[in-house]
């Protein structure tokens, strides 16, 4: 009996380190307010499991990240890179691939970001007249150290 649960304490430790590894591992993302600076649970899950595909590591979401992304696209406003963030930005014609479109254009640059430490994004679809798609990331890095 003791070894039985020690088995299954083995399998559940082995399989929870893997899982954010393997394709059937289940992402956990923080749940940010509701607002217009913000995107639903859905998309953002969307998102990073498309982003994480070309990062060398998973960072983790950031709310703040994310509203930093969406100041981007709805206000027309960068931050500077002092603020320790950096963005990947784009905006063209709307179609049902654009998030996976607009981040597979992305990856020489995302899979250069070995110090990523977290990651926020905003996406908008405007669907009048002309069709057009957004979609903003922020970059958060660890800070080098020299020693």
């Amino acid at each position: 009996m003791a070894a039985n649960i020690r088995t299954l304490f083995w399998a559940i430790l082995v399989l929870s380190c893997f899982s954010n590894v393997l394709p059937w591992g289940i992402i956990q993302l923080p749940m940010c307010s509701e607002s217009e600076m913000h995107v639903t649970a859905s998309i953002r899950s969307r998102i990073y499991k498309e982003i994480t595909k070309y990062l060398p590591r998973s960072p983790s979401y950031s709310c703040d990240l994310e509203e930093s992304a969406a100041i981007v696209i709805i206000r027309r406003i960068t931050s500077h890179e002092e603020d320790g963030e950096e963005e990947l930005s784009h905006r063209g014609p709307w179609r049902p691939s654009f998030i996976e479109d607009v981040i597979h254009w992305w990856s020489p640059i995302l899979k250069s970001m070995e110090r990523v430490k977290s990651v926020g994004c905003f996406y908008r679809a405007i669907k009048e007249e002309v069709k057009t798609g957004e979609l903003s990331c922020a970059f958060e890095f660890k800070k080098s150290s020299w020693w």
